[in-house]
């Protein structure tokens, strides 16, 4: 028997079949959309939080003795900006045994770390420390104050104080941060 090709029995090219191109379409999209989402992460990479942790084996540990050497030193500081010259002053009191010639200010934003600031404060012959911000600062910020120490790797802070608190800041108003008790990690 001899067959005679007809109509239906004619082969089209392969770029001329729907399906083909549909599952090509599928593949272009996804290795595009997952390009584009892997830029994406290797540009806006989450921030390292900033805190005293030390390493014991493999636990890895919450450093609150420069928070508890605040209270118990019943630290306080009365912080002003001068909004013109950029100009900090830090107004330091309590039991503290000793005045560091350097302290450490951190402003950190909750939302846009590009907002961040870190100044280092010198202490004058007044007693006030004094640094300078490039930028002004004003709105919602985590502040830090604290001695710069260095951590004894796997040991807690053997020296100094920090403080921390949430503060809403706004041009010309003086902020005070004062030593609280830290929470354990029961109350956390």
């Amino acid at each position: 028997m001899h067959h005679h090709p007809n109509q239906s029995d004619t082969f089209t090219p392969w770029h001329k079949e729907p399906w083909v191109w549909f599952i090509i379409t599928i593949l272009l999209v996804t290795f595009t959309w997952g390009a584009i989402t892997l830029t994406v992460a290797l540009n806006n990479r989450d921030t390292v939080v900033v805190d005293d942790y030390y390493k014991v084996g493999k636990v890895i540990n919450e450093d609150l003795s420069r928070e508890n050497r605040a209270v118990e030193w019943d630290v306080s500081v009365l912080i002003s900006v001068d909004d013109l010259t950029g100009e900090v002053r830090a107004k330091v009191s309590g039991n503290l045994p000793e005045r560091p010639e350097v302290l450490r200010l951190r402003f950190s934003s909750p939302v846009f770390k590009s907002n961040d600031r870190d100044i280092m404060l010198r202490l004058t012959p007044s007693g006030d420390y004094i640094g300078n911000l490039t930028s002004s600062v004003d709105g919602r910020y985590y502040v830090q104050l604290e001695t710069l120490d260095e951590q004894i790797p796997e040991q807690a802070y053997q020296t100094g104080w920090r403080l921390n608190d949430e503060l809403v800041l706004e041009p010309g108003t003086p902020v005070t941060l004062s030593a609280a008790p830290p929470l354990s990690g029961s109350e956390q």
